[in-house]
């Protein structure tokens, strides 16, 4: 399965692994000023947002089977 497919199917506060690194989608902070891309905390972020990223289709609502925006954050690794 894609990568792109993976974080599409994964549901708000769940938790996936890719390549060793758990991810988890979680619910964008709401900033105040117009200029924060709302990926602002997303470990894929891209320095110009949505724009630039390849994974954008995984988080946008209207993209997405749960129709929910989601960021995707790096949760509790440990190294080995």
């Amino acid at each position: 399965m894609k990568l792109i497919e993976v974080l599409t199917s994964l549901k708000l506060n769940h938790v996936t692994n890719v390549q060793g690194t758990r991810i988890a989608a979680r619910r964008p902070r709401a900033y105040s000023s117009t200029n924060d891309p709302g990926c602002k905390e997303c470990v894929f972020q891209k320095e110009r947002g949505a724009i630039d990223c390849a994974l954008r289709d995984s988080c946008m609502a209207h993209k997405r089977p749960d129709k929910k925006s989601v960021i995707f954050k790096i949760v509790n690794n440990v190294k080995k």
